[in-house]
């Protein structure tokens, strides 16, 4: 409960009680990250100068200029008119793929029946029947790649990942005649393509958080390693590499485990992106994301985190709230050619911003997806890799399925500064 008398702070960061309006409890106080940060929702100006008021547990309270001022709890900031306001909805245009994204903060207000946001939902679980756990590899086709335990560490079973061809596959590599992309008359053809699955630890865990570095560092060279041994296959046009992350997000076993699909084929958002990076490219000399992370890193509105090689950001045009973006700093076109002595400081920053994500957000449900150059066409130097991160914190609806136009109640700006102030300590 708050006391009536006054807090000594300093006169830029006064504190006392004040009374929420029900608009700002239904948006979660939402400008107050921004009003902390001295930013604008959805603006790149700063707010005008006064006292700013603010209620955040356990928040790191900030004057206009953005420098800490001291950790408030169950206290309560007072924010200048024009951010206390709800703000009017914005379009943004992903750079990339060229869809628009609405955001509407004043939508998380509207009266609604259901979940909302939507947490991440429980398994049936029963290890005892999980294939993926120790002495059951026989349920698994035989792997294809195989990391041995360490004989000096907890030997809790003879490897520590395995990767095996998927036992329900969505493609298959002995169907015959691939794809003919150049034909634009071929509207059928035998889906061929690889499909594996990542098992990513023998712990029986559903929580990819609870992976130790190690294992994070892990996952990622086998991305490499495997995303390597498919493009000498010389069959493949690109891979799809994807980690689902609750029911609400497409996993249908609860131990933690990723996806990798290699096709003949590239699809039409892959396409659409590699002549969008390609024109930039040819116009200004410079690759598109070496491009955005330069003027990201500047402002700093929706930088997330960031270690010696590697970013994340709050993508600008999010298709669900809290959507996120790392990329290497320095240009990289494919994943598989990574210094994968830098995957223990990617494990790093990547077990920081999940942390981060599920505190801020309840443990939600998400997809993960690798983008990476994809094997054939005509060079890579426009294309540059990252790891995008989708929280399916919303459902989309009509507007989203039928015309690609995403509505988001929570600004980027919003998200950046949200999951800022809940990254973990570096261990």
């Amino acid at each position: 409960m708050l006391s009536n008398r006054p807090v000594a702070y300093p006169w830029h960061l006064q504190v006392q009680p004040v009374w929420f309006p029900p608009w700002l409890l239904h948006q979660r106080a939402k400008p107050l990250a921004q009003a902390a940060d001295g930013i604008a929702p959805g603006t790149d100006r700063f707010p005008p100068l006064g006292p700013m008021w603010y209620s955040f547990p356990g928040a790191i309270a900030k004057n206009v200029s953005g420098a800490a001022a001291g950790i408030c709890r169950c206290s309560v900031f007072r924010a200048s008119d024009d951010l206390l306001m709800p703000q009017p909805p914005q379009f943004r245009r992903d750079p990339f793929r060229s869809h628009w994204t609405i955001l509407a903060p004043e939508r998380s207000a509207r009266p609604q029946v259901g979940l909302g946001m939507l947490p991440r939902q429980s398994f049936p679980d029963d290890p005892a029947l999980c294939p993926f756990c120790p002495g059951r590899e026989d349920q698994t086709p035989p792997a294809v790649l195989t990391y041995p335990a360490d004989p000096s560490g907890d030997r809790t079973a003879a490897w520590r990942l395995r990767v095996v061809p998927n036992k329900y596959p969505a493609v298959r590599p002995d169907l015959g005649t691939p794809y003919c992309q150049a034909d634009e008359s071929q509207a059928e053809a035998p889906a061929m393509g690889r499909s594996e699955v990542v098992i990513e630890t023998p712990r029986h865990l559903d929580d990819p958080k609870r992976l130790t570095l190690a294992e994070l560092a892990d996952l990622f060279r086998a991305y490499q390693d495997r995303l390597l041994a498919l493009a000498q296959e010389g069959t493949w046009t690109c891979a799809a590499v994807f980690k689902n992350v609750g029911a609400e997000a497409g996993a249908s076993l609860p131990h933690t485990h990723s996806q990798i699909i290699a096709l003949p084929l590239l699809p039409r958002p892959l396409a659409q992106e590699s002549a969008v990076c390609r024109t930039y490219l040819e116009r200004t000399g410079r690759c598109l994301t070496c491009a955005l992370l330069e003027r990201e890193l500047h402002k700093g509105h929706r930088l997330i985190a960031r270690s010696e090689h590697f970013a994340v950001l709050a993508a600008n045009a999010p298709r669900f709230p809290y959507e996120l973006w790392l990329a290497p700093l320095r240009h990289q076109a494919r994943f598989e050619h990574q210094d994968p002595t830098a995957f223990q400081e990617l494990a790093q920053i990547w077990h920081q911003v999940l942390a981060a994500l599920d505190d801020a957000c309840h443990q939600p449900a998400y997809n993960w997806i690798l983008q990476t150059a994809p094997w054939q066409g005509d060079g890579v130097d426009h294309l540059h890799w990252r790891v995008e991160l989708l929280p399916r914190l919303t459902r989309p609806a009509g507007l989203e399925w039928g015309f690609g136009c995403y509505i988001v109640a929570v600004t980027p700006e919003e998200a950046a500064a949200t999951l800022r102030q809940h990254l973990p300590p570096l261990p």
